[in-house]
């Protein structure tokens, strides 16, 4: 009597939508051996076989991305060339089983097009690097590391890092002479335009108490009030020493 050995394919319907296909140890099916076999989307399989019989036993582990990609914070703004605080994580990505890999995207498009990856960013928090010079937009994808691609992760909502030019001052002169014990008004020209800022002045080279709330209009003309004055500061200098633009 010969003895028989057979070849074949077992094809699985898993949960999930997923498809997995076995085969046996080395590439055949013998139903005489043992050995591990590899199921397609992650899952892993073992199989178990011997006396001559087809006895197979599986096992196999859910390998599912999450749901949604969790949330990121928060839009920040500032001067040219602007060095952004560490993006945080507000919320982890859920409803997964396995473990979770990050990818950090960028975009200097738009909120919603134009991103690309960010090399080494595996984290949930992202610290932009500094010396931006333009407007930029940051995402993070989740997966989980089962996955043999990136095709079904999920993303995070998208925050905005804002980068306004350097505010500039091509004129500051007094309106009109005051009476002692008033504030002189300051007019500013050559500001950035319809923004808010503080300024930072010294009078005969004494620092002043920062103004706040300093408004520019479409064409970038401001003014501010100086502090009381004196008959001493008669003929002084008033030297605007920094602008910073706060919205």
């Amino acid at each position: 009597m010969k003895k028989l050995t057979l070849y074949f394919m077992l094809l699985l319907a898993l949960p999930t939508n997923l498809v997995a296909q076995y085969t046996g140890a080395n590439g055949r099916g013998d139903i005489s051996g043992a050995g591990n076999g590899s199921l397609l989307n992650g899952i892993d399989g073992l199989y178990a076989g011997g006396n001559g019989r087809g006895d197979f036993t599986l096992f196999y582990a859910y390998c599912t991305n999450p749901t949604n990609g969790g949330t990121i914070s928060s839009d920040q703004a500032g001067c040219t060339p602007f060095d952004p605080a560490l993006i945080t994580s507000t919320a982890l990505p859920a409803s997964y089983t396995g473990t979770l890999d990050y990818k950090w995207q960028k975009s200097i498009t738009s909120s919603s097009a134009g991103f690309s990856d960010i090399g080494s960013s595996n984290a949930a928090t992202y610290d932009p690097p500094a010396g931006l010079t333009a407007t930029t937009w940051y995402k993070r994808l989740a997966r989980v590391n089962c996955m043999p691609d990136w095709t079904w992760a999920k993303e995070s909502n998208v925050v905005q890092m804002t980068v306004n030019p350097l505010p500039t001052l091509t004129g500051a002169a007094q309106a009109a002479a005051v009476c002692e014990e008033m504030g002189a008004t300051i007019n500013l020209t050559g500001l950035l335009a319809s923004s808010t800022f503080t300024v930072d002045y010294k009078i005969n080279t004494v620092a002043q108490t920062s103004v706040t709330g300093v408004v520019s209009n479409g064409s970038g003309a401001g003014s501010f009030t100086s502090a009381a004055l004196t008959a001493a500061n008669n003929g002084q200098i008033l030297q605007i020493t920094g602008i910073t633009v706060t919205t």
